[in-house]
């Protein structure tokens, strides 16, 4: 029989890239589009992982997985994506174990983001944890530290004020457009992409810049014809999209593509746009950043927008951290006991095998009668006991397992008559 003695945590590991190293262009290398996080968690599966959520959005591609291999992690995401793992080694990052689970946490906080606060990246989290959960790759514990995640960003939003002012991505945008577009509100306005991002920047426009010259498109348009009806907006099918950009004075990008969408020769001769680009990889090719009379505004610039309220939600930081901290702890916590639950039933298991082998009664007196077997489970009872006891005030597994071991076959050891 055997028994792993390995903190479970300590194969908590976590590869990324994001923007406190990253540009733009080289997190657009290493993104993930929704078919290649499918592809990456089902190649990952064959590979033999059974823990894993992988989590790409404007800020950052991560996977969180349960492995002692964080080298394929890398090259699961290299595969899926442009990026290499040369680039990735120098651009990226390794976490494991406790700093793995923090790390989570304050992504899901909103405290790792561009924007402090940053609210809608709960939802995103939320989506990776439901995708992984779809191919089978959620177990004991991510379940576990996702919930918790969850826990401390609810905690965080009723006791501080991180949650205050411009802190999403698409609020972000129409205060940029509120504040640097002269006119906006009486301009046409395109949304392409009516994911989680476009929805939100289209209800931001018409709740804060008061205006419904809003058209929407969308690969598929059924999704964006919903959202019309429902704000009151007009929306158009995919072929329509040149036609459209061209008729628009503001044009908001919220795209999931792994190519550009707009070009140079669509916009030759229309000058005086902007175009708003929230899409990872850029969804505006590097040609039209050229033409004369058209602005283009990326999303790491409408990211660094500052407003009246990011003083009040720094001094709030070390609330949030501390938030954290407890929660970490509580994580922490169930871990070990979950860990000694496991060795404690090995030990249990162990002395039961070493009860029922014959062999076993030359190291182990008779007790209490004639019968060799008589007082085992008593005293398999008594060893645990004491084993759990020791175990709870130091965290010592390996060490309290061949203790018990050595207690069952000395009973003297445990005062056993």
């Amino acid at each position: 029989m055997s028994i792993s003695l390995k903190n479970p945590l300590q194969s908590l590991v976590v590869a990324g890239i994001n923007y406190r190293k990253s540009d733009l262009t080289t997190r657009g290398r290493f993104a993930l589009s929704l078919e290649a996080q499918r592809n990456l968690l089902q190649t990952a599966k064959v590979a033999g992982f059974s823990e894993m959520f992988t989590l790409s959005t404007c800020n950052r591609t991560e996977i969180y997985a349960m492995t002692d291999d964080p080298a394929t992690c890398i090259k699961l995401l290299c595969e899926q994506t442009e990026g290499g793992s040369d680039e990735f080694i120098q651009e990226g990052y390794l976490k494991n174990g406790q700093d793995a689970a923090a790390h989570l946490m304050q992504v899901t906080a909103g405290l790792d983001s561009q924007i402090l606060g940053d609210y809608e990246i709960v939802s995103q989290v939320r989506q990776a944890v439901q995708l992984s959960r779809s191919h089978h790759m959620m177990g004991s514990i991510l379940d576990r530290l996702v919930d918790l995640c969850f826990q401390v960003s609810k905690q965080i939003k009723n006791q501080t004020s991180l949650r205050e002012g411009t802190v999403s991505v698409s609020f972000a945008a129409v205060q940029y457009i509120k504040g640097k577009i002269s006119q906006a509100a009486s301009q046409p306005i395109l949304i392409a992409g009516t994911g989680k991002i476009g929805k939100a920047t289209a209800r931001h426009l018409v709740q804060y810049l008061g205006t419904n010259e809003i058209t929407l498109i969308n690969r598929t348009h059924s999704k964006a014809e919903e959202l019309a009806r429902e704000l009151g907006l007009r929306s158009v099918e995919q072929h329509k999209f040149e036609e459209e950009i061209r008729r628009a004075g503001v044009i908001l990008l919220a795209t999931n593509e792994n190519k550009p969408i707009i070009d140079a020769d669509m916009l030759q001769g229309y000058e005086g746009k902007w175009i708003i680009d929230l899409s990872v990889p850029s969804a505006v090719s590097e040609d039209v950043l050229k033409l004369p009379g058209i602005r283009v505004i990326q999303i790491d610039e409408i990211s660094r927008l500052k407003d009246e309220s990011l003083h009040k939600r720094q001094q709030d930081v070390p609330l949030a951290m501390k938030i954290i901290d407890q929660q970490l702890e509580s994580f922490l916590e169930w871990v070990n006991m979950r860990q000694q639950v496991s060795v404690i039933h090995a030990a249990r298991n162990k002395m039961q095998l070493l009860s029922s082998n014959e062999h076993a009664t030359s190291i182990r007196p008779t007790v209490g009668n004639d019968h060799p077997n008589s007082g085992a489970n008593e005293r398999i009872q008594k060893v645990i006991s004491g084993m759990a006891l020791r175990m709870r005030s130091r965290h010592q597994p390996g060490c309290h397992f061949i203790e018990a071991l050595h207690e069952f076959i000395t009973p003297e050891l445990i005062n056993i008559p």
